[in-house]
């Protein structure tokens, strides 16, 4: 493609997500004109963080946690890549199981899962280290795509942002969530029956839970001889665990909230309130004495979540159909977001894997 145009591109990523600017990173450093559009305000996608006021350092992962470094070799991979680090998630000392409402919390050893680590500095690691390395001006946001459709051996793009309204591009990859893309993009072009089905079908992973994060000065529950992890079915988390950083600090504990959307959209004060008292209840009253509250409900951000996912079961995505992952439009058309993964669908290593098979599908494409 000519590069004389200043709206023309090699490759035009829908969605600066994970998925989305691992493959510009990588596509930009096969020295492809890559530019990445962005609906919202942030970059990031379902990986965002509490950030320190002063410093703007992560503090704490308002979305993934995790990763499995030996079973997950794509995370992996990118880890070592970007000179990133890796610790245990802490799970030393006891669990609490808060069950029955007559009964105080009681503590019990319970398994954690092998290989269980987070990234220091939380999934936004990623996302800071990617993004650093695409030159100024590759992303831009707050430029939703209203259409792409097909247009001789090309395709051209219409944004809602004035600056960039209209883009050509030889390659697309929508790398948003899956449900997402078919509500909020209309593709000027037959795309498949079965593949149509699959992206109506297909349910974003948490895309309708909420996390709570909560700051402390300490961790003092370590202190306690607990790990801070709880299993609950009394609620309002159902479960949570530590996430404070490497060497304690930031101290926090996360939980998920296992309260439907529409009560946690109605209840705010209500729910923060709760979320102490459960709190208070399972570590006692050094639990009130936290610096930050925080509650990330996905369910309420509409570049993650739709109404199908709010009504969902909320089950781990399976392995959706090959259609999913096969390119479209003269094999410009790709779709690449952490649910389209073969292993790992939904969660980081997922997200890793799509853009390494868009990537590729891509520069085979064009060598």
């Amino acid at each position: 493609m000519s590069k004389s145009t200043s709206n023309a591109y090699d490759v035009c990523v829908v969605g600066a997500g994970l998925t989305g600017l691992a493959t510009a990173y990588r596509l930009q450093n096969a020295g492809l004109r890559v530019l990445v559009l962005e609906a919202s305000s942030r970059i990031g996608g379902r990986i965002h963080a509490i950030r320190d006021t002063k410093t703007n350092a992560p503090l704490a992962d308002l979305g993934p946690s995790w990763i499995w470094p030996p079973y997950q070799k794509h995370a992996s991979d990118w880890v070592q890549e970007l000179g990133l680090e890796l610790h245990p998630q802490y799970e030393q000392g006891m669990a609490l199981l808060d069950i029955e409402p007559s009964q105080s919390p009681r503590s019990e050893s319970m398994p954690g899962q092998h290989g269980m680590s987070r990234i220091t500095g939380g999934p936004s690691a990623f996302i800071d280290a990617i993004s650093g390395k695409l030159p100024t001006g590759t992303i831009h946001r707050d430029a939703a795509v209203n259409s792409v459709e097909q247009v001789d051996d090309c395709i051209a793009i219409e944004t809602s942002n004035s600056s960039i309204q209209k883009v050509i591009a030889k390659h697309v990859v929508i790398a948003t969530p899956l449900r997402v893309a078919q509500e909020a993009i209309q593709f000027k072009g037959k795309l498949p029956d079965e593949l149509e089905q699959v992206l109506s079908r297909a349910p974003t992973w948490m895309a309708a839970q909420a996390k709570a994060i909560i700051l402390y000065n300490e961790p003092f529950w370590r202190d306690l001889g607990l790990s801070g992890r709880i299993a609950s079915r009394l609620g309002p988390m159902v479960e949570a665990h530590d996430l404070s950083g490497k060497d304690r600090t930031p101290a926090a504990l996360f939980g998920f909230i296992g309260l439907p959307a529409h009560i946690r959209s109605n209840n705010a004060e209500k729910l923060e309130a709760a979320l102490i008292d459960q709190l208070v209840r399972c570590f006692g009253p050094q639990a009130e004495n936290y610096s930050r509250l925080h509650i990330e409900d996905w369910a309420q951000n509409p570049f993650i979540c739709t109404q199908a996912d709010r009504d969902g079961s909320g089950a781990h995505p399976s392995q959706l159909p090959h259609v999913v992952r096969k390119p479209l439009w003269s094999n410009n058309l790709h779709f690449a977001v952490a649910e389209t993964a073969t292993g790992s669908p939904g969660l980081i290593d997922g997200a890793f894997e799509s853009a390494e098979r868009a990537t590729n599908s891509i520069l085979t494409e064009i060598a």
